[in-house]
C-alpha cells in the first residue's frame, strides 16, 4: 500500500501502532475525524512517507521525536488537535519539507532555531499555540518561505531584522503576541509581501518610512501597539487596506507638582500624552486633592486645594476608539504654618533675644499672618511637617532670657533642644501640654525654680535632660507617670528632698542621673524594678542615707552604679554580685561597714571598683582575683585586715591599686602583684600601697604618686609625675623618674636617684649614696639649671656617685638661695646643691665621691 486516505469520515478511537508496518506507504490522510489518543511513535518507521495529514482530530500528547527521521516528508499537517509539549528540534532534519502546519494546538516552549535548516519550506504555520520565547533569527534563512504564520502565541522580544531577507515571503502574521522593541526598517525589503499583520503587540517607536516600499496592495495592520509619532507619507500613499490604530501613549512622564493650600493653581498635563492619529478625546483623573479638578477636554488641572499632604494622582487619556493610557504623578500640597505655632515661634524669638542669637537665619516676623510652612522649614533650627512645627533645635546658639509659656501650644512638637545657652527663669508649666514631645533638652543653662508637676503629663517623653542648671525644690512624684522615659538627667542642680519611689515605675528608663544635688533620705527599693536601667548616678548628694537596697541586684542591665559621697550605711548586699553587666561600681566616701562580699568576684565585666573611705572590715576576698577586666581597685581608707591575696595577681588589666590607710592590712605585697604591668601604660600604678615587711620592688604610675617602702630593702620607682618616695627602714633604692620628686631614704644605707627634673633627695640615717648624672638634668627652661637639692648630706658617711663623670670633671660653687655647695658639670650645668654644706667642705675632698 502506497496511499491511505480515510479523511472526513466518522472514525474514532486511537491510531493503531501497526500503521508503522506499512513500509511502502507514501501518503497517510486521516484528517477530519474524531481520532483521539497519542501519536504512535511507530509512525517514524514509515521511511517512504511523503505526506502525513492528521489535522482536525482530537489527538493529544506530544510530538514524537522520531518524526524528524521521515526524511522524505513533504507535508506535515497536524493542525486543529490538542497536542502539547515542545517542538522537537529534530524537525529541522526534514530537509524535503514544504508544508509545516501545527496551528491550533497547545504546544509550548520555544521555537527551535533548527527550523532555519528547512531550506525547502514554503508554509510555516504555528499560530494559536502557547509558544513563548523570542523569534529565532535563523528563520531569516528560509529563503523559499512564502507564508510565516505565528499569531496568537506568547512570543516576546524584538522582531529579528533577518526577516527582511525572506525575499519570497508573501504573508507575515505575528499579531497577538507580546513582541516589543521597534519595527525593523529591513521589513521594507520584502517586495513580494502582500499582508503584514503585527497588531496586538507592544511595539514602540515610530513607523519606518521604508515600509512604504511594500506593494501598493499590501494589507497592513499595525494596530494596538504603542507606536508613536506621525504616519509617514510613504505609508499614507499605500492604496491597500491599512489598519494603523494605536491607543494613546505617554510621550513624557508627568512630573511631580508642589502647590500651596489655599492658593489657586492651573497646570496642563495634556502635553505629556500623544496619539499616532492625534485623536485623544478625553482626560480623566483620580486621587486629586480636594478643591482640584481636571478639564476632561483640555487636560488642565485647576482649582484651589483645601487640604495639605502628598497625593498620588492617576491621569487617563482616551481616544475615540476606546484605547487609553494611564500615568501617575504626585501633587504635594504645602500648607501655611499653623497660626498658634507661628505665635509660639514669635514668643520664643522675642523672649530669648532673637536678634542676638548666634544664628537666626530665616527667622522673619515682618508679616502678621503666618508664612508658608515650607518657608519656616528653612528657618535655622526649625523642622515643620505639614503645617505644624515638630522640632526646635537651637542648642549653643546664645539664647538668653526666659522660656515663653507660648511654647505649650506647639501641639505637634517632638523635640525641644535649647541646651548650652544662657536661659534663666523658671520652667513654664505649659510645657506639660506638649503631648507629642519626645525629647526635652534644656541642660547647661541657668534655669531656676522648681520642676513643674505638669511634666508628668508628657506621656511620649523619652529624654528629659536638665542637668547643670539651678533647678531647686523636690522631684515631683508625677515623673513616675512618664512610661516611655529612657533618660532622666538632672545632674548638678539644687534639688532637695527625697527620691520619689514612683520613679521605680519607669519601666523603659535606661539612665537615671541625679548626682550633685542635695537629695536626702533613702534609696527606694522600688528602683530594683527598673529592668532596663543601665546607668544609676546618685553620687555627691551628701545626704542620701540608709542601706543599699538588695533589690538593686535585680538590675540585670546595669552597667554603672555610682553612689559615692553620701551617707549610706550598712553592709554591701551580696546581691550586687548578680549584676553581670556592671562595669563601674563606685561607693566611696560613705559609711558602709561589714565585709566585702565574695560574690563581687562574679562581676566579670567590672572595670572600676571604688569603695574607699568607708568602714569596711575583714579580709580581702580572694574571689576578687576573678575580675579579669578590672582596671582600678580602690579600697583605701577602710579597716581591712589580713594579707593581700596572691589571686590579685590574676588581674592582668589592673592599672591602679589603692590599699593604703587600712591599718590592719599586713604582710608582703605578693610577687604576683609586683610583677603586674598595665598593658596600656607599660607599668602598674601601685602608688598608694603601703608596703609592710620590705624587700620588694614597687613602681608608681605616670601620676603624682606617694609610695612608702616601710621596713626592708626596697626598690621604689616613681616614674612620671611629682612623686614622694619614702624608703623607711632598710637599705632602699629610690628612683624618682621624670618630674620634680622628693626622695627620702629613711634609716639604712640608701641609694637615691633623682632622675629628670628638679628633685629633693633626703638620705636620713645610714650611709646613703646620691646618684648624679648629666643625663638626669633636663629642664623646660635651659637657663634655669638648678639641679637637685640634697639635704642632710653627711661628710664622711654619705657618698655621691657620679655616672659618666669623674671628680676632675666637676666644678664647685655656692648657691646662696638654697644655702649650700653647688656641683656643676663642665658645661656650667648645675647637677646638685648640697644644702648646709660649704663649698670648701666638698671641693677638695674626692673621698666624698665614688
Amino acid at each position: 500500500m502506497q496511499a491511505l486516505d480515510l479523511s472526513f469520515n466518522s472514525l474514532s478511537g486511537t491510531l493503531p501502532s501497526e500503521l508503522g508496518s506499512l513500509s511502502n506507504l507514501e501518503a497517510l490522510d486521516l484528517s477530519g475525524n474524531s481520532l483521539s489518543g497519542t501519536l504512535p511513535p511507530e509512525l517514524s518507521w514509515l521511511s517512504n512517507l511523503e505526506a502525513l495529514d492528521l489535522s482536525e482530530n482530537d489527538l493529544r500528547g506530544t510530538l514524537p521525536y522520531g518524526l524528524g527521521y521521515l526524511s522524505n516528508l513533504y507535508t506535515l499537517d497536524l493542525r486543529g488537535n490538542s497536542l502539547s509539549g515542545t517542538l522537537p528540534p529534530l524537525l529541522g532534519w526534514l530537509s524535503n519539507l514544504w508544508y509545516l502546519y501545527l496551528r491550533g494546538n497547545s504546544l509550548s516552549g520555544t521555537i527551535p532555531s533548527s527550523l532555519g535548516f528547512l531550506s525547502n519550506l514554503r508554509y510555516l504555520d504555528l499560530g494559536g499555540n502557547s509558544l513563548r520565547g523570542t523569534l529565532p533569527s535563523e528563520l531569516g534563512w528560509l529563503s523559499n518561505l512564502w507564508s510565516l504564520n505565528l499569531p496568537g502565541n506568547s512570543l516576546r522580544g524584538t522582531l529579528p531584522s533577518e526577516l527582511g531577507s525572506l525575499s519570497n515571503l508573501a504573508r507575515l502574521y505575528l499579531g497577538g503576541n507580546s513582541l516589543s522593541g521597534t519595527l525593523p526598517s529591513e521589513l521594507g525589503s520584502l517586495s513580494n509581501l502582500g499582508a503584514l499583520d503585527l497588531s496586538g503587540n507592544s511595539l514602540r517607536g515610530t513607523i519606518p518610512s521604508e515600509l512604504g516600499s511594500l506593494g501598493q496592495n499590501i494589507k497592513l495592520n499595525l494596530s494596538h501597539n504603542r507606536l508613536r509619532g506621525t504616519i509617514p507619507d510613504s505609508i499614507n500613499a499605500l492604496s491597500g487596506n491599512k489598519q494603523l490604530e494605536n491607543p494613546p501613549y505617554v510621550e513624557t512622564p508627568i512630573p511631580d507638582y508642589e502647590v500651596v493650600s489655599g492658593e489657586s493653581v492651573e497646570f496642563d498635563i495634556s502635553n505629556h500624552f500623544s496619539d499616532i492619529n492625534d485623536n485623544i478625546a478625553s482626560y480623566g483623573a483620580e486621587g486629586l486633592p480636594d478643591g482640584l479638578t481636571i478639564d476632561s477636554s483640555s487636560g488642565a488641572i485647576l482649582g484651589t486645594p483645601t487640604v495639605s499632604g502628598t497625593f498620588t494622582v492617576t491621569v487617563t487619556a482616551s481616544d475615540d476608539a476606546g484605547g487609553e493610557v494611564e500615568d501617575e504623578f504626585n501633587i504635594e500640597v504645602r500648607p501655611f504654618l499653623d497660626a498658634s505655632d507661628y505665635a509660639a515661634l514669635l514668643a520664643l524669638y522675642t523672649s530669648t533675644g532673637g536678634e542676638s542669637w548666634q544664628t537666626h537665619t530665616g527667622w522673619d516676623f515682618s508679616s502678621d499672618t503666618p508664612p508658608k510652612a515650607s518657608v519656616v522649614s528653612d528657618w535655622h533650627g526649625v523642622t515643620v511637617v505639614g503645617e505644624r512645627v515638630t522640632k526646635i533645635d537651637l542648642n549653643d546658639n546664645s539664647l538668653s532670657g526666659t522660656i515663653p509659656s507660648e511654647l505649650g501650644s506647639l501641639g505637634n512638637l517632638q523635640v525641644l533642644d535649647l541646651n548650652g545657652n544662657s536661659l534663666s527663669g523658671t520652667l513654664p508649666s505649659e510645657l506639660g501640654s506638649l503631648g507629642n514631645l519626645q525629647d526635652l533638652e534644656l541642660y547647661k543653662n541657668k534655669v531656676s525654680g522648681t520642676l513643674p508637676s505638669e511634666l508628668g503629663s508628657l506621656g511620649n517623653l523619652q529624654d528629659l535632660e536638665l542637668y547643670k542648671n539651678k533647678v531647686s525644690g523636690t522631684l515631683p512624684s508625677e515623673l513616675g507617670s512618664l512610661g516611655n522615659l529612657q533618660v532622666l538627667d538632672l545632674y548638678d542642680n539644687r534639688l532637695s528632698g527625697t527620691l520619689p519611689s514612683e520613679l521605680g515605675s519607669l519601666g523603659k528608663l535606661q539612665e537615671l542621673e541625679l548626682s550633685n544635688n542635695h537629695l536626702s533620705g533613702t534609696i527606694p527599693s522600688e528602683y530594683g524594678n527598673l529592668s532596663n536601667l543601665q546607668e544609676l548616678y546618685l553620687h555627691n548628694n551628701n545626704s542620701l542615707s540608709g542601706t543599699l537596697p538588695s533589690e538593686l541586684g535585680s538590675l540585670g542591665n546595669l552597667q554603672d552604679l555610682e553612689l559615692s559621697d553620701n551617707r549610706l550605711s550598712g553592709t554591701l548586699p551580696s546581691e550586687l554580685g548578680s549584676l553581670g553587666n556592671l562595669q563601674d561600681l563606685e561607693l566611696s566616701d560613705n559609711r558602709l561597714s561589714g565585709t566585702l562580699p565574695s560574690e563581687l568576684g562574679s562581676l566579670g565585666n567590672l572595670q572600676d571598683l571604688e569603695l574607699s573611705d568607708n568602714r569596711l572590715s575583714g579580709t580581702l576576698p580572694s574571689e576578687l582575683g576573678s575580675l579579669g577586666n578590672l582596671q582600678d581597685l580602690d579600697l583605701y581608707g577602710n579597716s581591712l585586715s589580713g594579707t593581700i591575696p596572691s589571686e590579685l595577681g590574676n588581674l592582668t588589666n589592673l592599672a591602679q591599686l589603692y590599699l593604703y590607710d587600712n591599718n590592719s592590712l599586713y604582710g608582703p605585697l605578693p610577687p604576683e602583684i609586683v610583677s603586674l604591668t598595665d598593658p596600656e601604660r607599660g607599668r602598674l600604678d601601685k602608688s598608694k600601697v603601703d608596703i609592710v615587711g620590705g624587700g620588694y620592688e614597687i613602681q608608681g604610675g605616670p601620676g603624682n604618686n606617694t609610695i612608702h617602702g616601710d621596713n626592708g630593702g626596697d626598690r621604689i620607682y616613681g616614674h612620671g609625675g611629682n612623686d614622694s618616695l619614702t624608703g623607711y627602714a632598710g637599705d632602699d633604692t629610690l628612683i624618682g623618674g621624670s618630674g620634680g620628686d622628693r626622695l627620702t631614704g629613711g634609716d639604712g644605707d640608701d641609694r637615691l636617684y633623682g632622675g629628670d627634673g628638679v628633685d629633693t633627695l633626703i638620705g636620713n640615717g645610714g650611709a646613703d649614696t646620691f646618684v648624679l648624672a648629666r643625663d638626669m638634668a633636663h629642664y623646660d627652661d635651659p637657663t634655669e639649671k638648678k639641679g637637685d637639692t640634697i639635704r642632710d648630706f653627711k661628710i664622711g658617711t654619705d657618698k655621691i656617685h657620679l655616672e659618666s663623670l669623674t671628680f676632675e670633671d666637676l666644678e664647685f660653687g655656692y648657691d646662696r638661695e638654697r644655702g649650700g655647695a653647688s656641683i656643676k658639670a663642665p658645661s656650667e650645668e648645675v647637677l646638685a646643691v648640697l644644702s648646709g654644706i660649704a663649698e670648701a667642705q666638698i671641693k677638695n675632698d674626692p673621698t666624698n665621691f665614688v
